[in-house]
């Protein structure tokens, strides 16, 4: 891992500033209007569709258009849809993932069991490629750009899956102090962001998204701004400590008196007990999830 960042650090500034302009798109607010009821997991059903009648209809596509297929063999145990939309994501073009995803559709499977069973796996899968160096940054960059492109692509169609509510919540997600040049937030964070948000504004929350913030700026967005709720994505725990003052700071500064603190990241996945250590109220332990979690901390707060 050390020697392939070495090899790559001439281009990490170009692609990162690439990424970091591009990335951001998942910002700003939804419409007055916002979902709230979830639609069941269907993953065994949706498995079921990809394997039978998806994956073979894009391999077809995939030889006639010549796409090369990267360096990334399937593991044991692993889903063969996840491994054949990572091909997609890391190989074709936003079109062919679109069309994946629509074909999923056409097969009656909800964009909530889609992000759920598929996409937020593949992002997982391309982290765990790029842990063990079987892709580099630049490829990782950009497949993970493209599976933002595909929620951006289904927001408004996945907000219309379910049945509206207006609450008035509202959420900021942000990268935790530290991280917003870093490779691990420039290739996770910023999805994470992107997908928590999306799973917040289906349920009725104004989520707003800054991936490139840095603590200060997040310091003054919640003093001018009233929220709820704020999560802060984190990705090496050597920013542990940065994240605990940002945090110690945020609380300080938000006009929210009570406003309940998120974190995310691999480092809270892996140890969720860490929340405490540095000042959270609670771990979001995927982006499909934030809404419910943030749903729950809003109950945990009005019951202090």
């Amino acid at each position: 891992m050390v020697e392939q960042l070495r090899r790559q650090g001439e281009t990490r500034n170009y692609v990162a500033g690439t990424a970091a302009s591009h990335l951001d798109f998942a910002a700003g607010r939804p419409p007055a209007a916002a979902p709230r009821k979830r639609a069941a997991s269907s993953g065994k059903a949706l498995a079921a569709t990809i394997e039978a009648k998806i994956i073979p209809r894009l391999l077809v596509a995939f030889r006639q258009t010549g796409a090369a297929s990267p360096e990334a063999p399937a593991a044991r145990g692993e889903s063969p849809a996840v491994v054949e939309f990572s091909r997609i994501v890391l190989s074709g073009t936003l079109d062919q993932a679109v069309e994946f995803v629509e074909g999923l559709r056409s097969h009656r499977q909800s964009l909530g069991a889609i992000y759920v069973e598929l996409v937020e796996p593949t992002a997982a899968r391309l982290g765990d490629l790029w842990n063990a160096d079987a892709l580099d940054f630049v490829k990782v960059t950009v497949a993970v750009l493209r599976l933002q492109q595909v929620l951006h692509h289904f927001g408004l169609a996945f907000r219309r899956e379910i049945e509206a509510r207006e609450h008035g919540h509202r959420a900021l997600l942000v990268p935790a102090p530290g991280e917003r040049g870093s490779f691990g937030h420039l290739m996770f964070g910023t999805f994470e962001l992107a997908l928590a948000a999306e799973f917040l504004r289906r349920d009725g929350w104004d989520a707003c998204v800054d991936s490139s913030a840095s603590s200060a700026d997040a310091v003054g967005i919640v003093r001018r701004e009233w929220f709820d709720v704020i999560e802060l994505s984190l990705s090496s725990e050597s920013r542990l400590d940065e994240l605990t003052s940002g945090i110690r700071q945020i609380r300080r500064a938000s006009r929210n008196g009570a406003l309940g603190v998120m974190v995310g990241g691999p480092v809270f996945k892996d140890h969720p007990e860490m929340a405490a250590r540095v000042g959270a109220d609670i771990v979001t332990t995927s982006g499909c999830e934030a809404a419910l979690q943030a749903d729950g901390l809003m109950e945990q707060l009005r019951t202090r």
